[in-house]
């Protein structure tokens, strides 16, 4: 943890993408790679645990990206706000290849 996580700003995991895309202009390929493909290489785990193929384990979360109707305020651990033009949701999560 980092300082300013326990009572905010970073609440969960869409939030913590929402606010990397806005701030650092990164494009959300990129963003899903980096939390997807990438975070598992660095955990050391095999290929076919981060993939999606025909016969891989696939716990898997499915993001939507939605546009906010008005502000969608943004906050860092220092205090510094920003505003985001796209939020991204977790839309559906599969567990054990079941729909939860």
């Amino acid at each position: 943890l980092h300082r300013g996580c326990i009572n905010g700003p970073t609440y969960n995991f869409a939030r913590l993408m929402t606010k990397a895309a806005t701030w650092s202009g990164v494009d959300l390929g990129t963003i899903y790679r980096m939390v997807t493909w990438n975070a598992g290489k660095m955990l050391g785990l095999p290929v076919n645990e981060r993939t999606l193929k025909v016969g891989s384990p696939a716990d898997l979360t499915i993001w939507q990206e939605v546009t906010p109707t008005g502000d969608y305020p943004l906050r860092d651990a220092d205090g510094f706000k920003w505003l985001a033009k796209t939020v991204i949701q977790a839309a559906h999560v599969i567990r054990a290849g079941v729909l939860m």
